[in-house]
């Protein structure tokens, strides 16, 4: 099996390194378990891969942070109170077979496209993106797999497993970039739910359950 790391902090996390807890080998073994929690802020720009391999699960990465969480290409420097994780990180993990799952206390924002191409094609990791309020993807910041290589997406507003969830009674989804999971299944819940943009699953699964209203602007 892969190895387990976890890395843990009451303030302030950041990673800019790598970190590996691959199986015992090139092709055989399960993947490891990575998880990384953030009292306040944390900031992840270095490598994360808990790779699995054909046959056998796929890796997983775990993320916790107080506060709101920004995915994109570069930090918001007009927010040093941001949580920040590179989106060149996650889509490294998932080309690694590695099952990524973000959240934040406050809202998610998704700034830059996520694409999986490498990997084995036996397995769909997820991309699991959980908020205490709103998980928003911003026009361009598209998540997708590609042929044989498919991805399963969830996104989770107002979420009651993310502690310090600020306003228990709001969180909505709203989705204004294309997702294609080729194969994978697509899951959201929260408040209100809209998309401006399609969502294709290429015979994958759809499981869209809010409380409020659902609009559908664009193709499911």
């Amino acid at each position: 099996a892969g190895g387990t790391v976890t890395l843990a902090a009451s303030g302030t996390l950041s990673h800019a390194g790598q970190i590996s807890a691959v199986g015992i080998g090139p092709t055989i073994g399960r993947g490891g378990t990575v998880t990384m929690a953030a009292g306040t802020r944390a900031t992840v720009e270095g490598q994360v891969n808990a790779q699995g391999h054909a046959g056998t699960a796929a890796g997983t990465w775990t993320l916790t942070t107080g506060g709101d969480l920004l995915l994109a290409a570069a930090p918001d420097l007009s927010r040093p109170d941001l949580s920040y994780v590179a989106t060149s990180t996650v889509q490294t993990a998932l080309n690694n077979v590695t099952s990524v799952s973000l959240a934040g206390a406050g809202d998610l924002a998704v700034n830059s496209a996520i694409v999986r191409t490498l990997g084995t094609t036996t397995l769909l990791p997820s991309l699991d993106l959980k908020a205490g309020g709103n998980v928003t993807l911003a026009t361009g910041a598209s998540l997708r797999g590609s042929t044989a290589r498919g991805i399963n997406v969830s996104v989770t507003a107002n979420s009651d497993a993310v502690a310090g969830d600020r306003d228990v009674t709001t969180g909505d989804v709203t989705v204004n970039a294309a997702i294609s999971t080729f194969g994978g299944r697509f899951a959201s819940s929260g408040v209100d739910f809209s998309n401006s943009a399609a969502i294709a699953t290429n015979s994958g699964t759809f499981d869209i359950r809010h409380t409020g209203l659902v609009s559908v602007g664009a193709g499911l």
